[in-house]
């Protein structure tokens, strides 16, 4: 049953602020899920497993709605009442509902065709990725969700046309992708289409029989109304919809641009910095980390620019591998070795283990090198590098360190699994997500690695720091096109100039912040603030400064804002100097 989304406030008042927090999270939470049961699949929570998202404009409108409501609610409960984690929790609540509600306004779902996690990626990827196989129930709910997805697909479609009249329309390269993509995918034999439904796919425990009428219901649900839903979309998309897109690249072309970019900014960097303040510190950064770039090149005998040494060493077959399986191997080396490092700089450890896999076909040639799936709560799904294995001889070996470091541990599968493991606190922040702590926090385990002695050599240290050069690179491509109106062109040209990433990568990643304005800001952002605050809780408790307790108090309250976070360590801080 759905949650109401707010109760009268006459019933509020009557319990002690700390319960009606508690209950307002829950059912909080609730909310979340019924919008959204594809989150609930993904934390392992199986209760809406035979459900999805309604992506229609009226329920995006409905969603905002409700979230303004909650909000009204929680503000009823005076956070001066409350301490501690509640304190935390409401903190969380306001700044995500707020968004919620604010979202709609900006009518993101109107315009964007994204080519890397759209509905025609996202789906397959719950199929194959998220959803359990375990039982009969287990395949009954996917079989719900296979009928109930042409309906997203037509609600989005339905939106880009609403998106069309009131002159909101997505940029051109995301659109040819997107159809190029789909295309691909039809022109599949239907046995090969990544939807596409095997007895080896079913658990052993049904009878084959029941495998097989299962099998064939899903497949013909595959034939008979996905696969057509994917042409009418692909036949919009290219017929009515290429013809009007944009050719500039910038978020300042919709009609709500500048409102929508600043928004993003204060959504995933949880801070109030504008776009051209963002845009100065990246430059900043950027020269900091070439400098340290340099001292290494002529440390490994490079005299030259250090342009000319990226290339050098990227175009020496010395420094990748040749085949995939090679590749994956040695991914999953440091992975391992990464783990055995751990208590060195943590007190905490999750018992939620993470692996290495290789990246599914169907998403490999346009996403990024790799990203992190979180574990379900329970650990029957563990945490899941997800290595891109495409062209295994343009991924350079010194990048594979400071990659693994970031997507697995110590960073994101550390972070997300500790968090979801943090038992005392409610399951909205055992799973809420800040990008720029997420993020950050990944992006600093790069150089917390390096203090560790992780790094194998120098040019691997160099890699390390061709990543920080690269989202040092993120602050100024994002803001160049979002802000100062930069075009595709010369976010690859400066992406190129000043990072070590082969040509295909560049692309993808200037492609990638073109349909997800902002997100890339919070890497570095996260990185620094984390730094910032380390150094002063260093300078505060001089020899009292302990790294592992450092690091339980920064995970130990799940992801939260960068502001909290300060408050968290500055209190942390005071007890352990008695002050």
């Amino acid at each position: 049953m759905t949650e109401r989304p707010a109760r009268p406030a006459e019933t509020e008042a009557a319990a002690p602020p700390s319960e009606r927090l508690a209950e307002l999270a829950r059912r909080t939470w609730e909310w979340m899920l019924d919008r959204s049961p594809e989150l609930g699949t993904s934390v392992g929570d199986d209760r809406r497993d035979d459900r999805l998202a309604d992506l229609s404009d009226e329920a995006e409108r409905t969603r905002a709605e409700e979230a303004a409501r909650l909000r009204a609610e929680l503000g009823r409960i005076d956070p001066r009442a409350l301490g501690g984690q509640d304190r935390i929790t409401w903190e969380i609540l306001d700044r995500k509902l707020e968004s919620a509600a604010e979202s709609y306004r900006l009518l993101f779902h109107l315009w964007r065709v994204d080519h890397v996690y759209g509905i025609h990626i996202s789906f397959p990827a719950l199929v194959r990725q998220e959803h359990p196989r375990r039982s009969v129930r287990d395949i009954e709910n996917l079989m719900a969700r296979y009928r109930a997805y042409p309906r997203q697909v037509d609600d989005v479609v339905r939106n880009l046309r609403a998106g069309l009249q009131q002159g909101f329309v997505a940029p051109r390269e995301s659109v040819r992708r997107t159809i190029r993509q789909i295309e691909e995918e039809l022109a599949k034999p239907a046995a090969e289409r990544t939807l596409a439904v095997d007895l080896a796919t079913l658990p052993a425990s049904i009878p084959e029989a029941s495998r097989r009428e299962l099998a064939r219901s899903m497949n013909d649900v595959l034939e008979r109304e996905i696969s057509p839903a994917l042409e009418r979309m692909r036949r919009m998309l290219a017929d009515e919809y290429l013809p009007r897109t944009r050719p500039e690249v910038g978020i300042w072309t919709v009609p709500n641009g500048a409102d929508a970019y600043a928004f993003l900014i204060r959504e995933h960097t949880s801070t109030t910095l504008e776009a051209r303040t963002i845009h100065e510190i990246g430059q900043r950064e950027l020269r900091s980390i070439e400098d340290e770039m340099r001292q290494i090149a002529a440390r490994l005998g490079h005299r030259g620019e250090l342009q000319a040494f990226s290339r050098r060493i990227r175009s020496d077959p010395r420094n990748a591998f040749a085949t995939r399986e090679d590749l994956l191997a040695a991914f999953r080396e440091i992975h391992d070795r990464a783990w055995e490092a751990l208590p060195r700089a943590f007190g905490r450890l999750p018992t939620i283990r993470s692996e290495v896999r290789p990246m599914e076909a169907f998403m490999e040639r346009d996403a990024p090198a790799a990203f992190y799936g979180g574990p379900t709560e329970d650990g029957s799904r563990p945490g899941i590098f997800w290595a891109n294995l495409h062209e295994p001889g343009t991924r350079p070996k010194y990048d594979m360190e400071a990659l693994t470091f970031h997507e697995a541990v110590p960073g994101h599968h550390l972070q997300i699994a500790i968090a979801s493991e943090l038992r005392g606190l409610p399951p909205l922040r055992r799973h809420m997500d800040f990008t720029v702590f997420v993020e950050g926090w990944a992006l600093y385990t790069e150089r917390l690695a390096d203090e560790l002695g992780l790094y194998s050599d120098d040019l691997s240290r160099y890699g390390m720091l061709g990543y920080q050069a690269w989202r040092a690179c993120r602050l100024i491509v994002d803001t160049g096109m979002h802000e100062l109106r930069w075009s595709r062109q010369d976010a690859i040209d400066f992406l190129t100039a000043h990072s070590a990433l082969p040509a295909n990568e560049v692309t993808n990643e200037v492609d990638r912040y073109v349909v997800w304005p902002g997100q890339a800001l919070a890497y570095m952002i996260g990185e620094l603030e984390l730094r910032r605050i380390r150094r002063k809780a260093e300078d505060a408790l001089g020899d009292r400064f302990d790294l592992r307790a450092f690091h339980d108090v920064v995970l130990g309250s799940g992801a939260v804002p960068m502001a909290t976070l300060e408050r968290i360590v500055d209190e942390w801080v005071a007890e352990r100097s008695g002050s």
